[in-house]
């Protein structure tokens, strides 16, 4: 009987661990098809959201102030214009998904068109009230939502919160910082760039770039005390006005660019010499060669680049010197230079052309070749 027994509970365990795994095996495949079912439920649900979106968006962008709403078309009761916006909006916007996701698709859309469809679509999210979204977003404490609602309140044109922009000018992340910045200079143009004075922080190189591509398109005539930020104490300020000045052509402030050559940052020094290149005067070249002996391999190239095309012709001697120096980069400009100083710098040249040096025969060869193109 104990054999027995034995016999028997040794047999029932693999059919009781089979029961279980093959009722596991069932709950998983349970599991799978209610998952898949909730799948395809939140496709479609998306599906229809965006069908909706769509619709919205496409009335509000093709909308005239004249038209008025067809029969059956019921319109929110809050409302700018005669703006048509099917009335079952006003429930779903409750939903907090579907109000994100219909706000940034509005954004979307605005990025793709101007003139009046981008001020239509302006009105619907406003008429929508997202700027409380924005609102709710700037006061959390996550940093991507508040440079997002920073942006959006320059890119919505929502001035009413321009003064809300100030406080987060100096922050300490990157990112709310330069949307705060940019979102200002949308709405005043090259005079709300007056935080540059009480700049703390460095700029960024893509930050320089993108303001320079946003003032590009005011009149050059707003762009004034640009010299009172070339005596920021911080360094990119002073780099961003020099390439203000290069890029808008500022020859009235030839004077003060000529001044940062004195700067103690080499950085600096160089954006100065490529600002005096755009704004040629034969009154820099006294300062650069005075200059040049001191500075750093690349702003010398940068010097022998500018003097290539403002030089005298009395500069060949210099520009002898300067080909011998050890450095590849300033051989090659002060080559350059000698070709482009007409025969007596060519004759100066070609006293080099039997050199030991292999580097200098080639780059002479290179200069040439250069010049017959």
């Amino acid at each position: 009987m104990e054999l027995l027994g034995r016999f028997l509970h040794e047999a029932t365990w693999p059919i009781l661990a089979a029961s279980v795994l093959v009722v596991l095996i069932v709950l998983l495949l349970i599991f799978l098809v209610i998952y898949q079912r909730v799948l395809q439920w939140q496709a479609a649900r998306l599906k229809k959201w965006d069908h909706i979106s769509e619709n919205v968006i496409m009335e509000a962008i093709f909308f005239e102030e004249n038209d008025t709403p067809d029969s059956g078309v019921d319109v929110l009761d809050i409302k700018m214009g005669k703006m048509r916006v099917p009335k079952m909006l006003r429930s779903m916007l409750r939903h907090a998904t579907f109000r994100n996701r219909l706000m940034h698709q509005i954004v979307s859309a605005k990025r793709s068109v101007s003139g009046t469809a981008a001020e239509n679509l302006i009105r619907l999210f406003r008429q929508l009230g997202f700027e409380i979204d924005i609102l709710r977003m700037l006061s959390t404490s996550v940093w991507h939502k508040q440079a997002i609602a920073l942006d959006l309140i320059g890119f919505m044109k929502l001035s009413e919160y321009e003064n809300l922009l100030h406080q987060y000018i100096n922050d300490e992340h990157d990112l709310i910082r330069m949307e705060a910045q940019d979102a200002i200079m949308r709405f005043s143009g090259f005079e709300g760039l007056h935080f540059l004075v009480k700049s703390k922080y460095q700029l960024s190189e893509w930050q320089q770039m993108k303001m320079i591509d946003e003032l590009s398109l005011l009149p050059h005539e707003e762009f004034k005390d640009i010299d009172d930020w070339l005596t920021s104490p911080n360094d990119s300020v002073v780099i961003f006005a020099l390439k203000l000045i290069r890029s808008f052509h500022r020859f009235e402030l030839f004077e003060q660019v000529l001044g940062c050559m004195f700067h103690k940052s080499s950085e600096v020094r160089f954006h100065a010499i490529a600002a005096i290149k755009v704004l040629p005067s034969p009154d820099a070249v006294p300062v650069l060669l005075e200059f040049y002996p001191t500075e750093t391999p690349l702003n010398k190239v940068a010097i022998l680049k500018v003097l290539q095309s403002i030089a005298s012709g009395n500069e060949i001697e210099f520009f002898g010197k300067a080909l011998q120096d050890p450095n590849f980069d300033i051989r090659l400009e002060a080559a350059r230079a000698l070709q482009k100083s007409g025969i007596e710098g060519q004759e100066h040249l070609h006293r080099f052309k039997d050199t030991e040096a292999h580097t200098l025969k080639e780059i002479i060869a290179q200069v040439k070749e250069e010049e017959e193109r």
